[in-house]
């Protein structure tokens, strides 16, 4: 449905991977490809939240999925990299 895509971004910095979706079922995967952790949130008919270590990778699944947003979010220094893609 969308992805896949690639971001890298400063510490604190909230990246907008959808906004505005049509409310499907859908879930968000991404895999950091840096060394500082990385928090994926979703938002639908709930919310759902996950930190992704560095080298890891995680899904999120939400009904009615409308947003999902990445964050630097790590302890560590240092730049996140992160690709991402949606499915249905």
């Amino acid at each position: 449905m969308a992805g896949p895509g690639a971001v890298t971004m400063l510490k604190t910095v909230m990246v907008p991977l959808i906004t505005n979706f049509f409310g499907n079922d859908a879930c968000v995967t991404v895999v950091n490809t840096g060394s500082v952790d990385v928090t994926l949130d979703t938002t639908g008919s709930g919310t759902g939240q996950a930190v992704v270590a560095p080298l890891l990778s995680t899904t999120l699944c939400q009904p009615a999925l409308t947003a999902a947003t990445l964050t630097c979010s790590g302890a560590q220094g240092g730049l996140c990299h992160a690709t991402w893609r949606m499915d249905r």
